[in-house]
């Protein structure tokens, strides 16, 4: 769940653009999304708007591809490390 500064953050975003419940669902839900398919729903909005730069759709889908890797290696490490920790 979100702590109580991600609603305090929520709640200043909700007063300043006049978001409505389904408004703050939606950024809930986005935001509580891995960052692989955060990367499918931008590259999806991005291709239906009209000043959507294809170059820099491109660059965001691959950077978000490397943090995903780079984040799952680094968990691996962690994983890999806890458990040598168990054996010893």
């Amino acid at each position: 769940m979100f702590q109580d500064t991600d609603k305090s953050l929520l709640g200043e975003l909700t007063a300043k653009f006049h978001l409505d419940n389904l408004d703050v669902k939606i950024l809930e839900a986005y935001l509580k999304l891995p960052s692989e398919q955060r990367a499918v729903i931008k590259h999806f909005i991005a291709g239906i708007a009209a000043d959507a730069d294809p170059i820099q759709l491109e660059l965001d889908a691959y950077r978000t591809e490397l943090e995903a890797e780079h984040e799952a290696q680094t968990s691996s490490a962690s994983d890999d490390c806890a458990e040598e920790s168990k054996m010893a």
